[in-house]
């Protein structure tokens, strides 16, 4: 009688989580905050990363030290992190040797053609955060020691920043059990950011109200047309996430009212009037009142008016904020609440923190950080100041929500609060106000969507009071400093 053949047990296909990040916490006595540390994503800036990791691997120096520029040597000392040997610490070095003796011999006093030599800082300590975003979840975020769990994270290191990624069987569990090795079904789906040039979106803003249409109408000049994957010679960007939808084709404008180049899917049915119109065959009379109206919105057609920063100058002069009312445009904020929302249904998003309860969040979220490194000259024309972008956090804010009273760190020196998403719909007057302690007494400031208010976030307190039941409010935090700052900008 033939043997019988059975199936062997079903192995579980493991894939390595794509969307997973790797965080470097840096605390550094008398330079970083004591409740949080100088941090840095390897989705950010790898480079910065690899120079953070390797300043303390000094006993197991990487095969491929990265090379320190000025502008390196110049954060790493106002980091901390690097210090002349006049300012380190014996002590800090006693604790990271194994015995006195080690100590001893790590420290010698240079000689006086070295006195201006760095050394690193001792008491500079490292925590490992590996960032896993769970499918219809939120982010699981672990965190590792480096003095006390090593092992864990040079493994942690090796899996974001190998190019051939070979692990062991004990290695893959453990990596498994984190979720960077995991099933299929427990990665979100990708989010596009994906503007679109039609005003019947069910999350246009404010949909109800009816704007008089403007009499006099010009062709915006600053457009690209997208047709291949290459962007146009004219979309001049200093950042592009690969959340940014770059299916063509896509009709990009940059906005004169905030600088922000936005690429716009095109339905079918307007493509040919819209390419006449920019080729000069479509003259502007001729335009339907919906074409007008919806290309009106996404700044394709602009009035003879111009944004008004005069007075926001005096405003801010005067009470140390103002308020731009609709920075955003309203098919960026259509486009902006679709995508904050998928990625919240997804679960890209962290949900809570230390700072703040019923809040789910994302620090340098790539969207916010695409309009980020693009509006800045808004600010710094406003503010009368060279800035450049520091770092921006986005914020989902549940019924119950408060953001306690607080001033915030020097990459902060500027705060831009823009409201995204609120739902339900709010008006300026329902909305959840924003609280500034400022010397002539304390302000409330309420913003409808695409509002900003602009503050010195690193000078004043602020606050919220808790969120009313029934409601979220999506936020997005831009944060500046000047110029010529030399600190870490995230």
């Amino acid at each position: 009688m033939p043997a019988t053949s059975h199936p062997g047990p079903q192995v579980m296909p493991w894939v390595i989580h794509p969307f997973a990040d790797l965080k470097l916490g840096i605390w550094v006595p008398g330079y970083s905050d004591p409740q949080q540390p100088f941090i840095i994503k390897w989705s950010d800036d790898p480079r910065l990363c690899q120079i953070f990791w390797s300043l303390f691997q000094a006993s197991e120096p990487a095969e491929e030290q990265p090379l320190l520029h000025a502008t390196d040597i110049a954060l790493l000392r106002h980091m901390g992190l690097l210090l002349p040997f006049e300012k380190l610490s014996l002590r800090g070095i006693l604790a990271s040797a194994t015995d006195e003796s080690t100590a001893l011999q790590t420290y010698q006093p240079p000689p006086e053609s070295k006195q201006n030599w760095l050394s690193f800082n001792f008491q500079a300590r490292l925590q490992v955060e590996v960032d896993v975003p769970l499918r219809h979840q939120h982010v699981r975020a672990q965190l590792f020691d480096w003095e006390r769990q090593p092992d864990i994270c040079r493994l942690l290191w090796r899996f974001f920043t190998a190019t051939h990624k070979h692990f062991s069987v004990q290695e893959a569990r453990i990596l498994q059990q984190l979720g960077l090795l995991c099933a299929p079904d427990k990665v979100p789906q990708a989010v596009s950011y994906t503007p679109r040039l039609q005003a019947d979106d069910p999350l246009y803003p404010y949909a109800a109200r009816v704007q008089p249409l403007a009499e006099s109408l010009q062709l915006n000049p600053s457009w690209g047309w997208q047709e291949g994957p290459d962007l146009p010679e004219a979309v001049q960007l200093p950042f592009v996430s690969d959340r940014i939808q770059m299916q063509p084709p896509l009709l990009w404008l940059k906005d004169p009212r905030n600088h922000i180049w936005t690429p716009f899917q095109v339905p079918a049915e307007h493509k040919e009037r819209l390419q006449a119109l920019l080729e000069g065959k479509l003259p502007l009379t001729d335009l339907t009142e919906a074409e007008r109206r919806t290309w009106q919105d996404a700044g394709l057609l602009l009035t003879a008016s111009r944004p008004d920063r005069q007075t926001l100058q005096k405003q801010l002069a005067a009470t140390d904020f103002c308020v731009i009312p609709g920075l955003l445009n309203p098919l960026q904020i259509a486009a902006a609440r679709h995508y904050l929302r998928s990625i919240h249904q997804e679960g890209y998003l962290l949900n809570g923190d230390p700072f703040v309860s019923n809040r789910f969040g994302m620090h340098n979220e790539p969207m916010c950080r695409f309009l980020h490194q693009q509006f800045y000259p808004v600010i710094s024309e406003i503010t009368q100041t060279p800035l450049k972008a520091s770092y921006c956090y986005f914020a989902l804010y549940h019924s119950g929500a408060r953001l306690p009273r607080h001033t915030d760190r020097e990459q902060c020196a500027w705060n831009v609060s823009l409201v995204l998403d609120t739902d339900p719909e709010q008006t300026r007057a329902q909305a959840w106000p924003i609280y500034l302690e400022l010397p002539q007494g304390i302000e409330a400031v309420r913003l409808e969507m695409g509002d900003a208010i602009v503050y010195r976030g690193s000078r004043y307190p602020h606050w919220r009071n808790p969120l009313p039941s029934g409601s979220r409010v999506s936020v997005c935090f831009f944060h500046f400093v000047d110029a010529d700052f030399d600190g870490l900008l995230f």
